[in-house]
């Protein structure tokens, strides 16, 4: 609100000084219109920013959302060795697992994606990183390092790319101190 009575006070200045000067005009002309692309450029960082913020309150409120609770306590589980994490690794392109194992790696691979698709949005820029940091940084590097045997496997037997830009959201986080202090 602030910078919008400032924009205008400038604007009412430069008008006034076009009124009272008219040797002046053009200078003021270009000046206003100076002036109003740098008030429209503000503006759009302010709605860009805005929007980031927007993006990362969702990224926290479907991890927070309750239909995903029993995932996230799948993952705690895991973080904590209450649930062992091997068996669910593929040993092989052709490896068979059974009905409850399928049904956990679908909630892993559930998980996985979700960070990868956060991590996705940090890299485009389409959600605010620091806003996501404070929130996710301890999850996402936890997240990694244990489940790294898991996604090696999965790259092994499948695609070498799988959660690439997770990787390097979790190695970018995992720095200390963080990059924009």
């Amino acid at each position: 609100m602030i910078i919008i009575g400032l924009f205008l006070l400038s604007e009412g200045i430069l008008f006034s000084i076009y009124c009272l000067h008219p040797e002046w005009n053009e200078n003021i002309k270009f000046g206003a219109t100076v002036l109003a692309a740098a008030f429209a450029l503000f503006e759009f960082l302010q709605k860009t920013q805005h929007d980031r913020f927007e993006s990362a309150g969702e990224f926290i409120k479907r991890w927070n959302d309750p239909v995903i609770d029993s995932v996230r306590k799948e993952v705690r589980s895991i973080l904590t060795d209450a649930l062992l994490l091997e068996p669910l690794i593929r040993k092989s392109e052709n490896h068979v697992f059974n009905q409850d194992q399928k049904d956990k790696r679908s909630q892993l691979i559930g998980v996985l994606n979700f960070f990868e698709e956060l991590a996705l949005a940090v890299h485009k820029k389409r959600a605010d990183e620091r806003y996501l940091y404070d929130f996710f940084s301890v999850t996402v590097k936890m997240v990694w390092t244990k489940f790294t045997p898991w996604i090696d496997a999965d790259r092994r037997f499948g695609d070498a790319s799988y959660w690439d830009e997770f990787e390097a959201l979790a190695k970018r986080w995992g720095k200390e101190p963080p990059w924009w202090i």
